[in-house]
């Protein structure tokens, strides 16, 4: 049986329980009826394409990271625009204000694409979040680390200077005389770390 099915068999029965004088099971059936069909409605529009899901809704809570406090907001103007965020991925925005005592009247503005990173639907989730920014930032970081961590487009910004530099002027350790004749490729390499010694060191 299909959605199409039920909606006819409930206003059959509707129909047969007027008939029967049975009013209170009629307006029943007719009620699941016209419940079916507002789900059918839906079931189309997102099959077209035409539901637009959002995380939330103006007036709802979110919580934002910031200068490493979990800031509670509400949202309170939502833009459905093709804005485009510090990554180039288009996004949608929206206006949050802090609900804070000492500051009532400040707002910011936050991409969709924020929502997991910086902005979080539950306080557990941005306490979570922070909690391991803070053991992060509490660790020493490599130069491995650094690269492990970077996404897919700086780590092929990092591949092409890597490939069009010398290993050892990309890390810093050229030799001042390097390329005026007064010392070898060779000799100024190895005064420079292995590239090891460069991946386990900590980086800037």
């Amino acid at each position: 049986m299909n959605i199409y099915e039920a909606i006819k068999d409930f206003k059959d029965d509707a129909e047969n329980n007027r008939a029967d004088l049975d009013l209170e099971f009629a307006k029943k059936n007719e009620q699941i009826a016209k419940w079916l069909t507002k789900l059918k409605e839906y079931e189309d529009l997102e099959e077209q394409g035409k539901i637009l899901r959002l995380p939330f809704k103006v007036g709802d809570k979110v919580y934002l990271i910031s200068d490493g406090f979990v800031e509670n907001c509400t949202v309170e103007t939502i833009y459905l625009a093709d804005y485009t965020d510090k990554n180039k991925n288009k996004s949608y925005m929206a206006e949050i204000h802090f609900d804070r005592e000492d500051c009532p009247f400040v707002s910011t503005e936050i991409y969709f694409t924020d929502i997991g990173k910086t902005v979080f639907l539950t306080k557990s989730e941005a306490e979570a979040k922070l909690k391991n920014c803070e053991v992060l930032l509490s660790d020493k970081h490599t130069n491995a680390d650094r690269i492990r961590n970077m996404s897919d487009e700086e780590l092929i910004e990092f591949i092409q200077e890597m490939e069009s530099t010398c290993f050892v002027d990309f890390i810093g350790y050229v030799d001042k005389d390097c390329g005026q004749g007064k010392i070898s490729c060779k000799d100024c390499r190895a005064k420079a770390p292995t590239i090891l010694e460069w991946l386990q060191s900590e980086a800037e």
